[in-house]
């Protein structure tokens, strides 16, 4: 084969590779920046773990901005031991809620982290109490980690919201039921464990 035959063969070589390598880019990039595929699963929690997702509703991400794609779950599973309520005794059991949205870019991202940093306690809007911040490990490139103050309505909660490139992304650790009062150490261990993992799924974000 001469020269002048090789090189339009080359030159069509080139070029569907080209073609290839962008239709794998586009095939991939849903997937990665689809919310649901970077919540927490039910694999992440333990065995017997009540575990469910959903995808949120454009509509209820509009006030928020342009262009958000998000998904929220819920866990539930045992902490160990009992405790006496007016039911009589009940499992200690782990609560477990998040969301993960996914920002059309890292600008987009950084107003959304704003607006939660601004409210204080991430989109939980029905955090309990005033809430204390406190320091915990890096989970992204902004973040906040907070506590509730203990009441009679319940045990700690705790709660890290978070940026990580073009994504947001909160969790909430709490105990069940009210009489369920674990120490700050021990709410701070489970959401230090659970966010790790919400880390590993959104990667570079």
């Amino acid at each position: 084969m001469d020269r002048k035959t090789l090189s339009p063969t080359l030159a069509t070589l080139a070029t569907l590779v080209a073609i290839l390598a962008a239709s794998a880019a586009a095939l991939a990039a849903p997937s990665a920046k689809n919310p649901l595929a970077l919540t927490l699963k039910q694999a992440d929690l333990p065995a017997g773990a009540r575990f469910s997702v959903n995808r949120d509703p454009a509509s209820g991400l509009r006030a928020l901005g342009r262009g958000l794609n998000g998904a929220n779950y819920t866990g539930t599973f045992a902490a160990g031991g009992t405790v006496n309520t007016q039911l009589g005794e009940l499992d200690k059991e782990w609560f477990l809620e998040g969301d993960v949205i996914v920002a059309p870019n890292r600008s987009a991202a950084r107003r959304l982290f704003q607006l939660g940093k601004r409210a204080q306690t991430g989109f939980f809007s029905d955090f309990p109490g005033t809430p204390r911040y406190v320091r915990l490990t890096a989970f992204g490139d902004q973040q906040l980690v907070f506590v509730s103050r203990p009441s009679l309505a319940g045990g700690i909660s705790g709660a890290v919201f978070v940026r990580k490139g073009s994504v947001v992304w909160e969790l909430r650790v709490a105990p069940i039921p009210r009489q369920f009062r674990p120490t700050q150490a021990q709410v701070l261990a489970q959401l230090r464990q659970y966010a790790t993992k919400q880390k590993r799924r959104v990667g570079a974000g």
